[in-house]
């Protein structure tokens, strides 16, 4: 693909580094076609003109902005699917610095490894990113969801896109208001745990490995790292102590 310019990549900005992703629930039947012309209908709208490419699957529909793909994403179709937007640090256990690596291998090698949760947990920056493998579709976030996911589910189909007007216009998605989420934005602006403003569509966790097993038909969510818990200080001058040790180590 021909890169785009400096101005070009502005112009696109956030918005169209889009993906919309439905993983078919197991004993569900569609029709591949119709479905992935119903998903290119719906990410066209963050688009705005630019090209869209979808991926069919027996057990998946796939589609993303392709010009987002000049910046800081990449696809690799064979012989497994992988999305990945932003790039990561592998923490390396000799220094205290990060080693800056291509989230591509990292994510991929991890979600393989026997050892996956304590791979996943060695991965520090800001990413999201999507794995399929033939068996297996997992969905990773980073740890402080700086590239949110959203979820929700139809009868037929688990669906995750990166930008919510995407799954709103899909057959299936219940689009009726959240009363909590929209007190909560009232009077703080704000919408907090995992709600948005609809009722049946979250925003996936921080840390957070979705996985789908197709030959068994097992969906679960994991929470691979999370902030550890610290004892309180007994004394001022300890904590003083340890506040300076923090930064020097720093």
């Amino acid at each position: 693909m021909e890169a785009l310019s400096r101005t070009e990549r502005e112009r696109i900005g956030d918005a169209m580094d889009g993906f919309l992703l439905l993983v078919r629930k197991p004993g569900e039947t569609w029709d591949v076609e119709r479905t992935a012309r119903q998903v290119r209908q719906s990410i066209e709208q963050i688009a705005e003109g630019q090209p869209v490419t979808v991926i069919t699957e027996p057990e998946l529909v796939f589609a993303y902005v392709q010009a987002s793909f000049a910046s800081d994403a990449h696809v690799r179709t064979q012989p497994a699917l992988t999305y990945i937007q932003g790039y990561a640090a592998r923490l390396t256990p000799n220094t205290p610095t990060m080693t800056a690596t291509s989230i591509l291998d990292d994510v991929s090698d991890a979600l393989t490894s026997p050892a996956a949760a304590r791979a996943l947990a060695e991965l520090s920056g800001s990413f999201c990113a999507v794995f399929h493998d033939g068996q297996q579709t997992a969905v990773v976030l980073d740890r402080l969801l700086s590239r949110p996911v959203f979820t929700t589910t139809t009868p037929d189909a688990y669906c995750f896109a990166s930008d919510l007007r995407t799954l709103l216009p899909l057959p299936g998605v219940n689009t009726s208001l959240d009363d909590v989420a929209v007190v909560q934005f009232m009077r703080t602006e704000m919408i907090w745990e995992d709600r948005t403003l609809y009722r049946d569509i979250q925003v996936m966790p921080a840390a957070s490995c979705w996985r789908f097993n197709h030959a068994t038909g097992d969906a679960s969510t994991q929470i691979y790292w999370q902030i550890e818990r610290l004892s309180p200080y007994k004394t001022l001058d300890e904590a003083i102590d340890a506040h300076v040790d923090a930064f020097v180590t720093a």
